[in-house]
């Protein structure tokens, strides 16, 4: 079971931009349940028991392709169920806590900046893969690239 941790705050620190962890609330956490993603949990946990904010915990299921694409309703089902699963045994929060855990399906980053809207989130909490400078340079990248690139929040990147 993967616990809160590594993060602390002297009373009144701020950044140099000026916010103070206080002002994270609604925090959301981004999870494909690789080991870089319990880094972040911690942190995002870590935060929001120094600030009393609530914790949403999401999982996105990406879209399907190839014969996950013919058979999707069935995949998803699957994929929905496990990720509920591991979800349960792997994400719990810190005493005090509030949290709460959603799936959905479809493109990471659209998926994670509407769940991050509809919660009215103060700060996305997500690991970062480490996309190369080709995949970028092909338009691709790392779903925390896409975030942080179009999130109108602030987004912590836990590196790995």
């Amino acid at each position: 079971v993967r616990r809160w941790g590594g993060v602390s705050a002297p009373s009144g620190s701020k950044t140099t931009k000026g916010v103070t962890v206080a002002e994270f609330q609604n925090i959301v956490y981004c999870t494909d349940f690789s080991e870089n993603a319990d880094k972040a949990f911690g942190k995002a946990s870590a935060i929001a028991s120094l600030t009393g904010g609530h914790l949403h915990v999401l999982h996105v299921v990406p879209e399907a392709v190839g014969e996950r694409e013919r058979n999707r309703e069935i995949w998803y089902a699957n994929d929905v169920k496990r990720a509920k699963e591991i979800m349960t045994q792997t994400c719990v929060a810190p005493f005090g806590v509030q949290a709460e855990s959603e799936v959905r399906y479809g493109k990471e980053p659209v998926e994670i900046l509407g769940f991050a809207e509809e919660k009215g989130a103060d700060l996305i909490v997500m690991g970062a893969r480490g996309s190369g400078a080709l995949t970028r340079l092909l338009g691709g990248g790392s779903v925390a690239d896409k975030v942080v690139r179009n999130a109108k929040i602030p987004v912590l990147v836990v590196p790995f």
